[in-house]
């Protein structure tokens, strides 16, 4: 209800809050269901819109890339390479934090100086500079046919990930970006004249400036050590994931109508390089507690705790998953026009942490179950007037496997159910 409305009753204190007074109208749908006659009536001085939360941050970003690549070809055309640099520039305004009215118990949105706007509708909250930031990106890559039958491809490659992150770094800085390097080989084979095909690849990737935060505790630690001016100013550090394993594919055709594909891929998954903001400032920490006449370990401990079980608990997670489609087309005969086939894909189980309550394991680790999933498909091509009509039937999850690949107890994620999708294009 509007504050008007809510003195009117009389309401003082929590109770005259707009939590605590919201409007709950009910509709018929046989009163329409159109947008018009579903949406929420106002009625001035009696109902209001308020708003909740402090997610309501506005934003003016440019994102700037200039970049170079060239391709070459050397030995007869035996060896082709490409290569490439690109420099990034990220610019990010943004609004100040909103702040809570605790009267009303509503969100309100502020200016540079952190007045509230009272009317702050659409895009008429100010802005200001929040992050500038450069990044280089490069990419190396040959491929060279040793033999008739075999080549040999390898790669380097780095890239930048911008968000729209309004966190700050344990010093107050805004968030770096999410970077990457990574590199790859790979044998290629190639035989009956195109027929068969097949590619065998060794990668490995490191992806950098992934989001960590530092606990609560291990912050007020640090802080009644530092002096003024050399504190945390925030939570936030960062980690890594390093990503190496195999790839294979294979591509046949083995008839010109029947064709087949068929890839695997194995990775391995681990973190690292955990909280590197954070280590400067526990060995600033312990410093100053021995300045003070205090043991270090016992005055960091909290702190240390965290970085040892973070690092202690690193495991390796295994991931495989594997892919095979088939296609047969009919050429001739009184099925021309036809083709049939299915696309099978295979994931293995993906580990479950456990669940635990008050400190007690109620639910242990586990893992979830592997899977297949089919997913057969029928098409027909003709030709009418003049123009290719291709009409198709997929039908995905044909076994209606049910299975929950959820990372958490508490969060599962069934596979989708069967269902039919119908597709017609006409070509022209």
């Amino acid at each position: 209800m509007d504050q008007k409305e809510i003195a009117r009753r009389g309401l003082t204190g929590a109770a005259a809050t707009y939590a605590n007074n919201l409007v709950h109208p009910v509709h018929y749908l046989a009163d329409g269901n159109s947008d018009d006659a579903l949406r929420l009536r106002v009625e001035p001085g009696v109902t209001t819109f308020y708003r909740s939360g402090t997610g309501q941050t506005r934003f003016d970003q440019t994102l700037g890339s200039g970049n170079l690549t060239t391709l070459g070809s050397f030995f007869t055309g035996r060896l082709h390479t490409s290569a490439g640099i690109s420099r990034d520039y990220f610019r990010q305004n943004r609004a100040r934090a909103p702040v809570a009215f605790a009267a009303t118990g509503e969100t309100r949105l502020v200016d540079l100086t952190n007045q509230p706007i009272l009317a702050a509708a659409g895009y008429n909250v100010p802005v200001e500079p929040f992050n500038r930031t450069y990044a280089t990106n490069q990419t190396y890559g040959g491929v060279f046919r040793l033999l008739p039958w075999l080549a040999l491809g390898g790669g380097y490659f780095e890239s930048s990930l911008f968000t729209d992150s309004v966190s700050f770094e344990l010093g107050g800085r805004p968030r770096l970006p999410r970077t990457g390097e990574g590199y790859e080989s790979s044998l290629r084979f190639n035989f009956l004249n195109d027929r068969i095909n097949a590619t065998l690849t060794r990668f490995k990737t490191t992806s950098e400036n992934n989001a960590l935060g530092l606990s609560a505790g291990a912050q007020t630690e640090l802080n009644a050590l530092l002096p003024v001016g050399q504190r945390l100013l925030g939570t936030g550090d960062y980690r890594d994931q390093q990503t190496e394993g195999w790839e294979v594919e294979v591509q046949t055709n083995l008839t010109r109508q029947w064709t087949v594909r068929a890839t695997y891929s194995m990775n391995r998954v681990q973190f690292g390089r955990f909280f590197p903001l954070v280590r400067p400032y526990l060995a600033a920490a312990q410093a100053a507690a021995k300045a003070q006449g205090l043991d270090p370990e016992d005055a960091t401990a909290i702190t240390q705790q965290l970085l040892d079980d973070t690092e202690g608990a690193v495991r390796a997670v295994r991931r495989e998953t594997a892919n095979l489609t088939t296609r047969y087309s009919f050429t001739e005969g009184k099925f021309k026009g036809f083709a049939v086939g299915t696309s099978t894909r295979y994931a293995m189980g993906r580990p479950r942490a456990a669940l635990s309550s008050g400190g007690v394991v109620v639910l242990p680790a586990t893992k979830t179950s592997s899977y297949i999933l089919v997913n057969p498909f029928v098409s027909y091509r003709k030709k009418l007037y003049g123009h290719n009509f291709t009409a198709q039937l997929n039908v995905n999850n044909v076994l209606g496997l049910n299975s929950d690949q959820g990372n958490s107890y508490t969060w599962p994620r069934k596979t989708e159910p069967r269902h039919y999708v119908t597709t017609v294009t006409m070509e022209w």
